[in-house]
């Protein structure tokens, strides 16, 4: 199984922090975004990998910001 969740955060330095679009709120969260991979049978649940996505905007702006 392969899913996102969210880990809402408040910091603006906080690595791989930014404004997400949570479908589950209809709305903007602050936080970090997780993708994670499991291997599920009928009694254990067996974590794979998982890795933050980045939010491309926030990127952006920081490098816009850098040039200047």
């Amino acid at each position: 199984m392969i899913n996102d969740t969210f880990m809402h955060k408040s910091g603006q330095q906080i690595l791989n922090a930014g404004k997400f679009y949570d479908h589950t709120i209809c709305g903007y969260i602050w936080g970090q975004k997780l993708i994670y991979a499991t291997y599920t049978d009928k009694k254990t649940i067996y974590p794979l990998c998982f890795r933050p996505t980045r939010n491309i905007a926030r990127l952006v702006s920081v490098s816009k910001r850098t040039l200047r």
